[in-house]
């Protein structure tokens, strides 16, 4: 669950669990990169690369720093 805007930025919701955000950013992204993808081709690429980075141990660490 997560948008994409126009000037890049990209809002993910962090209430998802880590797979997920890590699914959500890749997707968002491929939107920015592809914008004349389909919903559903956008979804399978983004499960994909999801998967491979996932399978290569790639996590996100809670470091407690915010940046604005």
């Amino acid at each position: 669950m997560g948008q994409a805007w126009a000037d890049g930025v990209v809002e993910i919701d962090p209430r998802q669990g880590q797979k997920a955000i890590l699914n959500t950013l890749i997707h968002e992204l491929l939107h920015i990169c592809e914008p004349e993808w389909t919903e559903s081709h956008v979804n399978r690429v983004a499960n994909t690369l999801a998967s491979y980075v996932w399978l290569a141990r790639f996590r996100r660490i809670e470091t407690g720093f915010k940046r604005r």
